[in-house]
């Protein structure tokens, strides 16, 4: 909320001087904000509004990154890697200095987009890149958030050992440099890991990832500790405690949204745990819901090869997220093949 207030007053003041570099920076800030607490239309509006104020190509690029975010929040997958395509067209045009945090940022976008799409190999390598872009720019905040991405990814590729090393290796930057956000991703995917694993220390890792999440505003990274957490606790027949994270997951996805795998993952927890607890009539409705949305959403993608392969990635995520065994992320081998 400071934040907002502050860059709101960066906004005005920089229109009314006429600066437009200044303004489409305060701007593109502005809609990362609002972007973050769920005001979608209002942060693609800035966002738009920034690119068409931008003076380089490298605020053009951020710009354009910024648009991506939002898309992927809208679901408009398409959308979002056109956008990092122009970002990346507008860096390599960028002639006065090297941006690799910039190219790290657009990479990460693309590898988000390639996750939903069910896009394995992708994926993998544009965290890849983002991760080693962000270690060569120094920018040791982004590069513990691509690190832990990317460690996230190996998990969903079947490859836990380099994946608890990249998450390990993302948690010890974050607590170095005192990066809240990064410790609070890295512990998220670490407790899932953990987790599958039955390794006890998963549950403490859930959960101080949750308490980050909750100090700090981050509103989707907290739906989906509670939603794992609720998972735990039913297993535990905590049943009680259970339904309670399930339905704080809910509420925040209602408030806040949330990309699409991390929409199933909240609302098919809560159907399961719903469905433990004899209330079937509300998990089957939930259900029934929850496929609708995806299959609404995989018939408004363009190309016929992101649809074959987001229906089937889509098809096994909702199969996990329903079903009590197994890891709620299912594994995938990394092929690219219809």
């Amino acid at each position: 909320g400071l934040a907002r207030g502050l860059l709101r007053n960066a906004v005005e003041m920089f229109e009314r001087a006429g600066r437009d570099m200044e303004h489409s920076e305060a701007l593109r800030r502005l809609s990362l904000v609002q972007g973050h607490v769920g005001v979608l239309d209002d942060a693609r509006a800035l966002a738009d509004k920034s690119l068409e104020l931008a003076q380089t190509d490298l605020q053009r690029a951020l710009a354009c990154i910024a648009l991506g975010i939002v898309d992927v929040l809208e679901d408009r997958f398409e959308a979002a890697l056109a956008h990092s395509d122009a970002a990346l067209a507008h860096l390599k045009r960028e002639k006065q200095r090297a941006l690799p945090g910039a190219y790290a940022a657009a990479y990460m976008l693309r590898a988000r987009v390639h996750r939903i799409l069910g896009s394995t190999s992708r994926a993998l390598g544009a965290a890849a890149r983002a991760s080693h872009l962000a270690r060569q720019a120094g920018e040791r905040r982004l590069e513990a958030e691509t690190t832990a991405r990317l460690g996230g990814l190996l998990l969903d590729a079947d490859r836990p050992e380099e994946a608890e090393a990249r998450l390990r290796e993302a948690l010890l930057l974050a607590e170095e440099i005192e990066d809240r956000r990064g410790e609070a991703l890295a512990r998220l995917f670490l407790g899932i890991l953990l987790w599958e694993a039955a390794d006890p220390e998963s549950r403490s890792m859930l959960e101080r990832a949750g308490e980050l999440a909750t100090d700090l505003g981050l509103n989707r990274l907290e739906a989906v500790s509670c939603s794992i957490r609720a998972r735990i606790r039913r297993e535990g027949a905590e049943l009680v405690t259970a339904l309670a994270l399930s339905t704080r997951a809910m509420e925040l996805l209602a408030r806040f949204g949330a990309e699409l795998n991390d929409r199933i993952v909240i609302a098919g927890t809560h159907a399961l745990v719903l469905r433990t607890l004899d209330r079937g009539d509300e998990a089957a409705k939930l259900e029934v819901d929850l496929r609708a949305r995806v299959e609404g959403e995989n018939e408004r993608l363009a190309s016929p090869l992101f649809r074959l392969r987001h229906a089937r990635a889509s098809a096994r995520l909702l199969d996990a997220v329903l079903s009590p065994e197994g890891p709620v992320y299912p594994r995938a081998a990394v092929d690219e093949r219809p």
